[in-house]
Parts: structure tokens; C-alpha cells; sequence
């Protein structure tokens, strides 16, 4: 199988909707914390510096960053 990480810091970060992508794992390394928002139901789940969060494939969510320094890697399963 394949996989791929992206980096998201707070300087470049962008707030936009990600839709049907592989299973994927929201680690926040430092800073935030962190949001992931499904776009389907507007609700908000927290993601604080240290935990991880499994994203369903096929989801529709976007991620929202809060606060200063955030580091967070996104590891996706294709």
C-alpha cells in the first residue's frame, strides 16, 4: 500500500475542505490545539498536542487551527 504525510504548520496553514481521501491519522505534534470539523454536520471534535485522530475515508471535513507555533502531520493511506 501506499502512503503519504503532509505537514501542516501555522504560517502556511489554509483552512479548506478536504473530500474523499484515503483513511487518514490528524497527529497535532505541538501548539494549537487543533479542530477537526465535519463538513456535513458542522460539529468540531479537539485535537490537543500529544493526541492523534482517525479520519473515516471518504469523509468530508475540513481542519481548524487555534493559537500559535501549531505543527500537525497528516498521515493518509491510499
Amino acid at each position: 500500500e501506499k502512503a503519504n504525510a503532509y505537514r501542516l504548520t501555522e504560517p502556511t496553514f489554509k483552512q479548506e475542505k478536504i473530500n474523499d481521501r484515503g483513511p487518514m491519522i490528524a497527529e497535532l505534534l505541538s501548539g494549537g490545539p487543533a479542530y477537526y470539523v465535519d463538513a456535513a454536520t458542522n460539529k468540531e471534535t479537539q485535537i490537543k498536542a500529544g493526541d492523534y485522530f482517525y479520519i473515516e475515508p471518504g469523509a468530508s471535513f475540513y481542519l481548524k487551527i487555534n493559537g500559535k507555533n501549531a505543527n500537525m502531520v497528516l498521515f493518509e493511506i491510499k
